[in-house]
C-alpha cells in the first residue's frame, strides 16, 4: 500500500463518499467512503488536506483511498 497526501475535491454527504486528488505533478483521483475515514462525517469539506493509503487499482474500478486522516493530525491506528 502506498501512503499519499491530497485534498478532498468532491464530497457527497448524502451518499457518504467523495473523491480525493493527490498533490504533485502526477495528480490522481481516489474514491473514498466515510467508513474509511477517521475524519468526523460532519467535518469533511471540499479543499480539506488529507493523508491516506491507496489500494491497488482493480480493473474497471477507480483507485480507492482508505485510512483517510486530516493532513495535520497525527495518524491513528486506523480509520473508523
Amino acid at each position: 500500500m502506498e501512503h499519499l497526501e491530497g485534498f478532498i475535491h468532491a464530497w457527497l454527504p448524502k451518499r457518504s463518499f467523495g473523491f480525493i486528488t493527490t498533490t504533485g505533478e502526477n495528480s490522481e483521483q481516489y474514491f473514498f467512503h466515510s467508513q474509511n475515514s477517521s475524519v468526523p462525517l460532519n467535518s469533511i469539506a471540499v479543499g480539506m488536506k488529507v493523508t491516506f493509503d491507496a489500494l491497488p487499482v482493480k480493473k474497471g474500478k477507480n483507485p480507492t483511498a482508505i485510512n483517510v486522516n486530516l493532513a495535520d493530525a497525527p495518524a491513528e491506528g486506523g480509520a473508523l
